[in-house]
């Protein structure tokens, strides 16, 4: 069975008849204010589009929107357990978003093209690809050095590690992915934690924090 991973998320609600192109929901991030209501820099359709779907959607369905999937986008069968539940999860629980584990390259964009068309809203894709997508992506991909190698650079690695986010956006993007997760502000201060280790950029907070 499919796991199911609860997160609170912002997703872009839209019904099928007034929805935006894909270039046009793209091209500016839904962000709010405090107080829960949009900022002006959705579209005026984008706008519309928005309300009109969540004023549609009942309690379970907008409760469904922060619900993510766990899956993994590789060569199975269409008609397995996995697939269909997942199938379910999204045509008929209405979930908001994926959570993507390993995969393969070429098997990315095509999965999740799949189960977009499926979707009365489009899903928030997400992964954890904290040194690249190589990080979920067997071969393919570009493959950088663990998040703490970076930091050993000294001065040069704020700048490695900026090139770092920009590859890994360029190349989620590219297969579908929207959001990515990784550690960020992790400091390697425990050494009874072997968890974060070389996963975060070092022990000094202030070089972490640049």
């Amino acid at each position: 069975m499919t796991g199911v991973f609860l997160a609170l998320a912002l997703v872009g609600l839209s019904c099928r008849t007034a929805a935006p192109t894909p270039s046009e929901r793209a091209a500016t991030p839904l962000r709010v204010q405090a107080g829960g209501r949009p900022y002006e820099d959705l579209s005026p359709r984008q706008a519309a589009w928005v309300e009109k779907t969540f004023a549609g959607m009942d309690l379970d369905r907008k409760a469904a929107q922060v619900v993510f999937a766990a899956t993994s986008a590789r060569p199975r069968n269409a008609d397995s357990e996995e697939d269909a539940d997942l199938r379910r999860l999204v045509r008929e629980e209405g979930v908001g978003g994926l959570v993507l584990f390993r995969s393969e390259l070429d098997s990315i964009a095509p999965f999740l093209n799949g189960l977009q068309e499926i979707a009365d809203v489009p899903l928030l894709v997400t992964a954890d690809l904290e040194r690249g997508l190589a990080f979920r992506v067997d071969e393919g991909s570009v493959q950088c050095p663990d998040t703490m190698a970076f930091g050993a650079l000294g001065a040069g690695g704020e700048e490695a590690a900026r090139f770092l986010g920009e590859v890994t956006a360029r190349e989620a993007r590219a297969v579908g992915i929207h959001w990515l997760l990784s550690p960020v502000a992790d400091v390697n201060n425990n050494p009874a934690n072997p968890v974060i280790n070389t996963r975060s950029f070092g022990e000094d907070p202030r070089a972490v924090s640049r």
